[in-house]
């Protein structure tokens, strides 16, 4: 079997993964191509491709050194490397039986009828923020490029499949249930013997009280809200409390300076953590936290959201991100509806503790990639063998 997968290879959170937990259960060829416009380093998983491809620069080279204009410009690389790749693979005769395109740009998805010339089944995994937070006109062209594909795969999180339904005007039977597997909750499984004290033992932060706040340094994460929040309510919260911030990739300096200067300022106790961090070192930060604060502006389907309630953790969630899914045996986590109702629930969680139940918990630990890497593998074969009747 031969898939190609589209995306970016500077990914190795989620393409990365995607690629090394399928490669260990099938023998599945695996092709690329890589649509960044740029000369950032490719993730370790692009070894595990057996072809890359990549995007041609098709203008003057000083051209490309100002980022508004290698914009532009990717505008129209991308769809002429796109009519380009997939005219020789015609050409040498090579087909797929599967292409999957991931995080979804206009872009890419124009190029419909040159995908079609290569593979009788196309399945788009959109991720999230590529359509939800793009301009209404990029919307309602997507949806007219979209209108084109066999299938959408997505989670079956109830919010943002009836989102994608919305923009995208997508009809139920080009669904396919799947999601991203999490190497994050298979390695806090195979890790339960670590506590909650081992945990704050290894960020020096023995005795505190942890409140971690977002994942990622983007300024959709609502940082400065948060902070504010907690500040405005700090005599009624443990006077040890200390604030995490995992800051490692999605962001600033200048943000992430305007988060720490927001911190110093208020005399808050804080850790920014803004290296990288091994899925050992995720474990630990997981499982320090005492409460986590959820409060982006959009989401999906946040797995970082899922690692924490399977440690049991009090989680505050905002209700613009509800997920079916995970209030299936009830809520497990205190909902604020404004950023004027967050200090108030701030507290109400400090004193309620943890709403996670263990069927939630059981039912998370079955979405590691030990289990989910193989449904992918199925939805492959089942979408070959019906496009091949």
């Amino acid at each position: 079997m031969k898939v190609l997968l589209v995306g970016s290879l500077c990914d190795d959170k989620w393409i990365g993964s995607l690629l090394r937990e399928l490669k260990k259960v099938s023998s599945i060829e695996f092709d690329f191509f890589h649509i960044v416009v740029s000369d950032r380093k490719l993730s370790e998983a692009s070894k595990l491709c057996d072809n890359v491809f990549y995007v041609n620069k098709h203008f003057p080279s000083i051209l490309y050194v100002n980022s508004k204009i290698s914009y532009l410009l990717s505008l129209l690389d991308v769809p002429i490397s796109i009519k380009e790749f997939t005219t020789l693979q015609q050409k040498n005769n090579i087909r797929y039986d599967v292409v999957n395109i991931h995080y979804p740009q206009n872009k890419v998805l124009r190029c419909w009828k040159e995908w079609k010339l290569i593979s009788k089944s196309i399945i788009i995994t959109p991720w999230g923020s590529e359509v939800l937070r793009i301009s209404n006109f990029s919307k309602r062209l997507m949806a007219c490029y979209v209108s084109h594909y066999d299938y959408i795969m997505s989670s079956d999180n109830v919010r943002f499949r009836n989102q994608l339904k919305d923009i995208l005007h997508i009809p139920d039977n080009k669904f396919l249930s799947c999601d991203f597997g999490s190497e994050m909750i298979d390695e806090i499984c195979s890790n339960s013997l670590i506590s909650n004290k081992d945990a704050k033992k290894h960020f020096g932060i023995d005795d505190n009280y942890a409140i971690v706040c977002g994942y990622n340094a983007g300024v959709a994460q609502n940082h400065i809200k948060i902070i504010d929040s907690l500040m405005s309510v700090r005599k009624s919260l443990p006077h040890n409390f200390v604030v995490i911030l995992p800051m490692t990739y999605n962001g600033t300096a200048a943000y992430i300076k305007e988060v720490d200067d927001r911190l110093t300022n208020y005399n808050i106790r804080h850790v920014i953590l803004t290296n990288y961090m091994s899925n050992a070192e995720m474990v630990y930060l997981r499982k320090c936290a005492d409460m986590f604060i959820h409060a982006q502006d959009t989401d999906a389907n946040s797995v970082s959201l899922a690692e924490h309630l399977l440690c049991n953790n009090t989680v505050v969630n905002a209700s613009w991100l509800r997920y079916a899914n995970r209030e299936a045996f009830g809520i497990p986590y205190y909902l604020f509806d404004s950023f004027d109702d967050l200090p108030a629930i701030i507290v109400k969680a400090y004193n309620g503790g943890s709403l996670v139940s263990k069927k939630l918990i059981d039912s998370i630990s079955e979405e590691g990639w030990s289990v989910v890497s193989n449904k992918w593998i199925e939805i492959f074969k089942n979408v070959s063998k019906y496009s091949d009747k």
